[in-house]
Parts: structure tokens; C-alpha cells; sequence
């Protein structure tokens, strides 16, 4: 009977370590006290790919941004990194990219995921774009709006040359 009782408790225990005081409240609670809270979930990966390695001013191309979950690491954002064993894409999620190249040319496009998980970004490179390495960085977020607590579900990821600018 003790051990029946124990086991219940010993998992309470261990996730109220576990999770930030935030969250932890937020599980335990009930009924919701604070009708604006928010659980934050790390449970998206996202990843992109280019229609081009080399791009010019004024070019347009595009960037395949996918979208899946689990994500790569732990959702509660602790550092752990964890390899899912399977993924499953992730539709109607709210991606981008945000391409840096040099000190001053930076340019960005957003969507949202279809039924696979992907998103077809156009993008179009500024004519004062600076040459060299471009760097990019993806977001991915969805909202689960619910009574209490709504859920945002989110996942980053970043590519140090992501395309290169010539001119």
C-alpha cells in the first residue's frame, strides 16, 4: 500500500524539480488562477534549405523552411539535447528567416507550414546587399489557445552560411 502511495508522490516530486517554478505551478494548480498564462514548449524543429548556394543583388530565390515535431531538444528548454527517434511534420505553424550579410544588408521573409510541414519563402536580396557569407535565422511558432494556461509552441535554428552574396 505504502509504495502505491510513494510512487505517485516520488513523480511530483520529481517534476516540480524538474520544471521551472512557472510551469510547475501552472501543472499543479487547478483551477487556473492567472487566466493569462502561458506555458512555452521548445518542441518544434525547424530546418531550411536554399533554391541557391550563390545569390546577387536584386535576385530572388527561394528557401524551403520544414517543420517538425519533436524538436531536438527538451521542451522546457533546460539544455538537454534529445534525438527523437521519430518526427511527424508540424502544419499551420508560423516559420521565417532572417538573413544577415555584412555589417548592414539584412533581409527576411515569413509563412505558414502546409500539411507536410513546409513553407516555400520567396525571398529577394537587396540591390546594396554586401558579398560575402550570408548567415539566417529560423523561427518557428504555434499558438494553442486554450482556457488556461494557452500553450506556444516554438523552435529555433541558425545556419552560419546559410547562401553567399556576390556581386
Amino acid at each position: 500500500m505504502a509504495r502505491r502511495l510513494l510512487a505517485p508522490l516520488g513523480a511530483l516530486v520529481f517534476l516540480l524539480g524538474v520544471l521551472p517554478p512557472a510551469v510547475a505551478s501552472a501543472a499543479v494548480t487547478a483551477p487556473c488562477r492567472n487566466k493569462d498564462s502561458v506555458l512555452v514548449l521548445r518542441d518544434i524543429y525547424i530546418e531550411a534549405t536554399s533554391s541557391a548556394k550563390t545569390v546577387r543583388p536584386g535576385q530572388t530565390f527561394f528557401a524551403t523552411l520544414t517543420a517538425t515535431r519533436p524538436a531536438h531538444e527538451d521542451p522546457l528548454d533546460q539544455g538537454q539535447q534529445i534525438d527523437p527517434p521519430a518526427s511527424v511534420p508540424a502544419s499551420d505553424v508560423n516559420v521565417g528567416i532572417s538573413i544577415y550579410a555584412g555589417k548592414k544588408t539584412y533581409f527576411w521573409a515569413s509563412g505558414v507550414t502546409d500539411t507536410n510541414g513546409q513553407a516555400k519563402l520567396k525571398l529577394i536580396v537587396p540591390k546594396s546587399a554586401e558579398a560575402g557569407p550570408a548567415r539566417s535565422l529560423l523561427f518557428a511558432q504555434h499558438w494553442v489557445n486554450q482556457s488556461c494556461p494557452d500553450v506556444l509552441e516554438n523552435g529555433f535554428n541558425e545556419y552560419d552560411n546559410f547562401v553567399t552574396v556576390k556581386r
